[in-house]
């Protein structure tokens, strides 16, 4: 395995932890917008999948195939498909979630069959360019479409929720601080489709990687309660100084917060 395929395997595993967290988490809540988001990593993770195994063992028609409908094209839609069901109300969510399946089932489909242009170089070692393998209507009709305008939902949702989270308490507030976290991720991780064209495959796995983990701290942010960090912190200190009393010595009504003393117990 080469040397390259360090960075573009370390976005994979990345990409594959936030997948199966956001799988965890909608097992437990059922919400449609962590299903969407789920499906959009996990197509991410393909991806990244499919560009350290070309960049490690070599590029073959399947492996880029596999690499630009995954990462470059399906990976955006679902992720703004998620942005739509955390703003619109559900019976439109379904209607655009209709769309989007078929969009993604004929546009995987497209990519997958449509053949290579006349004088396309050989695969080898080094991250083939769409532009030179690809007609410019495949390029341009579906991938750069889709990654536009799923792009522009996923920006013009996290503005819109920023604007109605104003006055929401603490919770509306870090939701939005969470979002705005993973739109910067996806920003980041959009730059590796220009990144391309200089042929590097550890740039367009550094961006993917970082892209990834900044999402996943965005993931984080926007589900954590607000305030659960700090009644953990308390319940510690109770526990730590429940273990440094004699027997049958109880804590002072004043050393603790109030409530802390039943959860040391």
């Amino acid at each position: 395995m080469r040397g390259e395929a360090v960075l573009p395997l370390v976005a994979t595993v990345i990409s594959l932890e936030f997948t199966l967290a956001l799988l965890r988490r909608w097992s437990l809540s059922r919400r449609p917008y962590l299903r969407s988001w789920a499906v959009s990593l996990a197509f991410f993770t393909v991806g990244c999948a499919a560009l350290w195994y070309g960049t490690a063992f070599g590029w073959s028609e399947a492996t880029f195939r596999t690499f630009y409908v995954c990462g470059a094209m399906l990976s955006v839609p679902w992720l703004a498909m998620g942005e739509i069901e955390l703003l619109v109300r559900p019976a439109a969510a379904r209607i655009v979630l209709f769309f989007v399946l078929v969009f993604s089932v004929n546009a995987a489909f497209v990519l997958a069959v449509v053949p290579l242009v006349d004088g396309a170089p050989p695969f080898g070692a080094e991250l083939p360019h769409g532009r030179d393998y690809f007609p410019a209507g495949a390029r341009y009709g579906l991938v750069v479409l889709s990654n536009a305008v799923g792009t522009l939902t996923v920006v013009g949702g996290t503005l819109w929720s920023g604007w109605r989270s104003r006055g929401g308490g603490p919770a509306a507030r870090a939701r939005f601080r969470g979002t705005s976290l993973i739109v910067l991720g996806v920003l980041i991780a959009a730059t590796s489709g220009g990144l391309t064209f200089l042929g590097e495959a550890g740039s367009v796995a550094a961006t993917l990687g970082l892209g990834a983990a900044v999402m996943y701290v965005g993931f984080v942010v926007a589900s954590r309660r607000p305030g659960a960090h700090r009644a953990a912190r308390r319940r510690q200190r109770a526990a730590e100084t429940a273990e440094t009393l004699d027997p049958g010595e109880d804590l002072a009504p004043d050393t603790v917060p109030a409530g802390a003393v039943d959860a040391a117990r």
